[in-house]
């Protein structure tokens, strides 16, 4: 008999800060209740050196980019406790921007990215910075601050960027 390894949820959310413990507990609530496997945050405004505690019972794994300089960006990224993850890496920044995870879960190679990027620049050099270290299959989730597609994501069907950056 062989074992089917049952599939992957991924939830990727703008958190807008977590940093009350009512916030977080409510949160990972949320998560388990929508049955997630994998949580990517961005804006968890935690400090570097001073991060709330955000694991719980069944969110047992997390791995985080704080920002040095006070309460604002920060990204995450939490595993359930049935999802068996092994670390292979992991790379962020001091700003809270990125944070980029590879490793195996069920012999399987896997990269995670949560990115919070400001603007277009500041996500083309994040992604450039991301080709160099990921490895097997690339989940990619975050708050990109671009509307990537503008007939669908904005309420004009525009953009002030040229479509040829959004490319």
């Amino acid at each position: 008999m062989t074992l089917t390894p049952a599939p992957l949820h991924i939830l990727t959310i703008n958190a807008k800060g977590l940093n009350k413990p009512e916030k977080r507990s409510g949160a990972l609530r949320d998560f388990h209740k929508q049955r997630a496997s994998i949580v990517m945050l961005q804006e968890t405004h935690f400090q570097k050196g001073a991060r709330p505690k955000l694991t719980n019972q069944h969110y047992t794994q997390g791995y985080y980019s704080d920002y040095h300089g006070g309460k604002a960006r920060g990204t995450a990224i939490l595993f359930h406790k049935r999802v068996p993850f092994w670390e292979g890496g992991c790379l962020s920044d001091d700003e809270g921007r990125y944070l980029f995870l590879k490793g195996e879960i069920a012999g399987r190679q896997y990269t995670f990215a949560t990115i919070y990027a400001p603007n277009t620049r500041h996500l083309k050099q994040t992604l450039h910075k991301h080709q160099a270290f990921k490895e097997g299959t690339l989940i990619l989730g975050g708050d990109f601050n671009v509307a990537l597609e503008p007939s669908w994501d904005t309420s004009t069907g525009t953009s002030h960027i040229p479509n040829q950056q959004l490319q």
